[in-house]
């Protein structure tokens, strides 16, 4: 960047008209920085760049992909054709898929969109199978239910029941031991 300072001094030699033109030039000169695209491009960058907002100079490497991928003319004509309030986004998206690019050259983003419908597909299978497989876990179930229902009732009439013979038996040997003979043998109303 050039600079014509001309000096002129008022009619009692004052230099002050001097002092203003520098100030107004390093005022523009530190406002103004380049972004990344008129640096690369080797142009001045003006208060109207569409790159400046998005492409900074610390992002040259950024802008470098993008370049290498889409162009300079491609991204603006693409800046220009979203609306102001979405060119972050669209910035976001040009970004991603030149550095998706530029990893994988054949396919770019689209092998990661190939990528990602795969493992969408191997994880709808493997839900499939595990509610398959969780159904006859649910069929199982209900079937020991339905199985083990009438038994578990049985069983327990059973088992009433033969608690219940049990008793009978008791009470019957019970009856018996009152009827039973002495240890030794004999009756007492015979020997009286």
């Amino acid at each position: 960047m050039c600079f014509v300072i001309q000096a002129e001094g008022d009619h009692e030699g004052n230099m002050s008209g001097f002092t203003l033109t520098v100030a107004i030039s390093y005022f523009r000169m530190a406002s103004i920085s380049p972004c990344a695209a008129c640096k690369i491009q080797g142009k001045e960058c003006t208060q109207e760049c569409i790159f400046a907002p998005h492409f900074p100079l610390e992002n040259l490497q950024r802008f470098e992909c993008v370049n290498n991928v889409f162009g300079v003319s491609n991204i603006a004509d693409i800046l220009n054709a979203v609306d102001v309030s979405r060119r972050k986004e669209a910035v976001k998206t040009l970004v991603y898929e030149a550095e998706l690019r530029m990893q994988d050259p054949i396919y770019g983003c689209v092998g990661q969109i190939i990528s990602l419908q795969k493992m969408i597909t191997e994880l709808n299978i493997n839900i499939y199978y595990a509610k398959k497989k969780l159904a006859t876990y649910h069929e199982l179930e209900a079937m020991s239910r339905n199985y083990l229902s009438p038994l578990s009732s049985s069983m327990m009439d059973f088992q009433g029941h033969g608690q219940q013979q049990i008793l009978d038996i008791q009470d019957e040997y019970e009856e018996m031991d009152w009827m039973a003979p002495d240890d030794d043998g004999c009756d007492e109303n015979k020997m009286g």
